[in-house]
């Protein structure tokens, strides 16, 4: 998204979460239209990301290190930088919550995020919680409509607490 067009959402008085909830919209209707061939897919023979990402560290082949989480995120790029120009987010902050457990969980999603910061602009700030903290502050933000976070970490028993107040976009 260019500064201008941001800006110019942000006089009107659209959240954040209006944004993400309609270029979520947008990705979801590209992704059924290219699902039922609406759109061309591309092919990309030499360039086999899930191979390319089987021969980093992971199971059966040692543990990955931050470097080999943020090779990851960089693999991943491809559809955004297919729809994204570099640097069109910058300024734009979202915040990200989810679970610290065991040093995983938000650990990982920064290494994997790193790539799409550096070329996106945009930056994310962290809201890290412990499993025993995660359910408690979660239902105290959707009950008081104290909702501080643009992405959210979560599972299936979640889904009617935050669908049901219209989280999802």
């Amino acid at each position: 998204m260019k500064v201008e067009i941001y800006d110019a959402l942000m006089r009107r008085q659209a959240s954040r979460r209006d944004i993400l909830r309609g270029t979520a919209s947008a990705a979801a209707l590209l992704g059924a239209a290219g699902a039922v061939g609406g759109l061309p897919g591309r092919a990309f023979a030499a360039d086999d990301v899930r191979a390319q990402i089987l021969q980093i560290p992971g199971v059966g082949k040692g543990s990955p290190t931050d470097a080999d989480w943020q090779k990851v995120g960089e693999l991943c790029l491809g559809p955004t930088k297919a729809n994204v120009a570099e640097g069109e987010f910058e300024g734009v902050e979202l915040t990200f919550m989810g679970l610290n457990n065991q040093n995983l969980h938000n650990f990982l999603f920064r290494g994997f995020l790193k790539a799409w910061e550096a070329y996106t602009g945009a930056k994310i700030n962290w809201i890290d919680l412990a499993q025993a903290d995660y359910n408690a502050r979660l239902q105290q933000s959707i009950a008081t409509g104290t909702v501080d976070f643009d992405i959210l970490e979560m599972g299936a028993p979640f889904e009617g607490d935050t669908a049901g107040r219209g989280l999802f976009g």
